[in-house]
């Protein structure tokens, strides 16, 4: 069996079981600032009564006695306006949040939502419970009600196991599990102090609000990676205890506990700007000291949230077979020996495929002229032809005479000409590519030929 596919065929199993409750025992519960509480803070009302609160917002009637025990309440028909009551997560009522599909690419499968794991829509609605898997050279962006997004490479497995809006205090309770491959988040500022948003591992969580950041876990080595670009990131693990990430720097946790180091530099593009009308579309990048691989991801949009196609390599040369014609973005990294993803460096290109190879072939009438252009896009092709004087060497240039035979606009690839006298003559075929608005001509290098005298 093909390993690649084999891989996936295990990604599903994975959501298979993706829905079942979340059960990490070596990773605690991160923090948010210096800890995020696991109660929400509440400042008591004129009019307010700790049973009409827990008539309205206690899962229970009865828990209003938890809330009395752990505040240090004698009497909750007593309790001074302006008191500020803990009160535990646990016993909240809440209001179900969704996540939008905003965008997805290649193989993914969601389960929870009917029998068997299946296809996601665009701009479906994906609730807390759900589990979520996305194949070889697949993606998948959500977006939730308060702007954030997260956004899943190929070959990750993750359950949505929180998606709520506590409604005592009107506050978001997202919380994601990886349990294999990546994500990206974009988090947007807290609009509350009680807002929440984390993404567990197996091995740590990481805790945060307005914030960019990415997460991967390998299940193989059950290692753990978070890597912060912006705001701020904490994580925590049970074994290997926890850490206050800076802006650039990344945690890595094994079994051999928690390591912090600042992310690779950005990697400088040599090569890759402008137009790429070559089959392969390639990006050349300068070497980046104490790199050990390299990841390209090309995206329609500058945010990387609908992601179109990724690559890796061991060395500062990243292509992609097969792209279709438009504008992107392109975002290369450069991995450390600890196995952190470094700082990216994003490079808006066109994508121009347009090529055109020919050859000349004499038969009993002439000359035949043949071409091969690719891509599936509206073309017209130019043909010239020029006599020069047999004593000149091989170098010429179009300006130095008008051609002998100059026909633009064909549309089929063959051009035959007869009755030439003897002399030397050069030629060239260009194709013109229409796309986007605009015309981009592309010509083969000069080829020559020469006709000896009777």
């Amino acid at each position: 069996m093909n390993l690649r596919y084999h891989h996936w065929a295990l990604i599903l199993l994975a959501l298979a079981v993706a829905v079942l409750p979340l059960s990490y025992g070596n990773a605690q519960t991160a923090t948010q600032g210096s800890q995020t509480p696991e109660t929400v803070s509440y400042r008591f009302q004129s009019g307010d009564t700790l049973l009409a609160l827990a008539s309205k917002y206690f899962r229970q009637q009865s828990d209003y006695q938890v809330v009395q025990k752990l505040n240090g309440i004698s009497d909750p028909r007593r309790i001074r306006v302006g008191t500020t009551l803990r009160i535990p997560y646990n016993i909240l009522k809440f209001s179900n949040e969704s996540a939008d599909v905003v965008a997805f690419r290649g193989i993914v499968r969601i389960a929870g939502i009917g029998p068997d794991p299946r296809a996601p829509k665009l701009n479906e609605a994906i609730t807390e419970g759900v589990g979520l898997a996305t194949g070889p050279d697949s993606s998948l962006s959500l977006a939730t009600s308060d702007g954030s997004i997260i956004t899943m490479p190929s070959n990750s497995v993750m359950r949505i196991v929180k998606l709520r809006r506590i409604l005592i205090t009107d506050s978001i309770d997202i919380e994601y599990a990886l349990d294999e491959g990546g994500v990206r988040t974009k988090v947007q500022p807290a609009r509350k102090l009680e807002d929440r948003y984390r993404v567990r591992t197996p091995a740590a969580v990481s805790a945060v609000r307005g914030t960019d950041f990415r997460n991967r876990f390998d299940p193989a080595s059950n290692q753990s990676f978070a890597e912060l670009l912006e705001g701020g990131l904490q994580v925590a693990s049970g074994n290997a205890g926890g850490a206050d990430l800076k802006p650039g720097f990344g945690a890595a946790i094994s079994d051999q506990g928690l390591k912090t180091e600042a992310l690779l530099p950005a990697p400088v593009i040599q090569a890759g700007q402008g137009k790429q009308r070559e089959e392969q579309v390639k990006f050349m990048l300068d070497p980046v000291a104490d790199a050990i691989s390299y990841r390209l991801v090309v995206a329609r949009d500058s945010g990387f949230i609908d992601i179109v196609a990724e690559a890796e390599n061991a060395a500062p040369e990243l292509s992609l077979n097969a792209l279709d014609n438009g504008n992107y973005f392109a975002k290369l990294t450069a991995f450390s020996k600890t196995g952190l993803e470094g700082l990216p460096v994003q490079q808006a290109f066109r994508r121009r495929l347009n090529t055109v190879s020919a050859e000349a072939n004499q038969e009993d009438d002439g000359f035949a002229f043949r071409w091969t252009t690719s891509g599936n896009d509206r073309k017209l092709f130019r043909f010239q032809l020029f006599s020069i004087d047999p004593a000149l060497n091989d170098s010429f240039s179009p300006t130095e005479r008008p051609p002998l035979v100059d026909e633009g606009e064909l549309t089929q690839t063959r051009m035959s000409v007869s009755a030439l006298p003897a002399g030397k003559y050069f030629w060239r075929v260009g194709t013109y590519l229409y796309a986007d608005g605009e015309v981009d001509p592309v010509w083969t290098d000069f080829q020559s030929f020469a006709i000896a005298p009777d």
